[in-house]
């Protein structure tokens, strides 16, 4: 690993302690039901803080109640449907970037308004222009790639 890259990596580790600290997360170590410092919905907000790797996590840990209890599994479920969208004016830029080839030369209708929203990616309902055919079109969030890579290293 490069200087830089071991730089930004500590950098981040300190800033994923900050937000763990921040949302009392070592309380989660302790099960100390008495403690008021500690709000289930906390581990959602520290993982929708640190962003897509973690939302990603929690959305797989919220599958688990096994290993995390039902009441966190519960509250982690909020993380599928509580994404923030990205504008469609970067959804665009990434869709043609791709096709390399105006959207309009490949959709004869192209919804802007997305389907639904992940921590990773979109989807939008268009419809060729070739064959009329109607489809989903999942995209994935610009710059993702950078922000994920990062956090799988730590």
């Amino acid at each position: 690993m490069a200087r830089e890259e071991k730089k930004a990596a500590r950098k981040r580790f300190d800033e994923i302690i900050g937000v763990a600290k921040r949302h009392h997360l070592a309380k989660l170590l302790t099960k100390n039901e008495d403690d008021e410092d500690f709000e289930v919905s906390d581990l959602r907000y520290a993982m929708e803080e640190l962003g897509p790797a973690f939302i990603k996590l929690g959305q797989l840990l919220a599958t688990r109640p096994d290993m995390v209890g039902n009441e966190i599994a519960d509250d982690l479920k909020l993380l599928r449907d509580n994404t923030p969208v990205t504008p469609f004016d970067e959804i665009r830029d990434v869709i043609e970037g791709e096709l390399a080839q105006p959207l309009e030369d490949v959709y004869c209708e192209f919804n802007e308004e997305p389907l639904g929203s992940a921590s990773i990616g979109q989807v939008y309902r268009a419809r060729l222009k070739e064959n009329g055919m109607e489809v989903a079109v999942k995209v994935q969030k610009p710059g993702i790639y950078d922000v994920i890579v990062p956090d799988v290293k730590i």
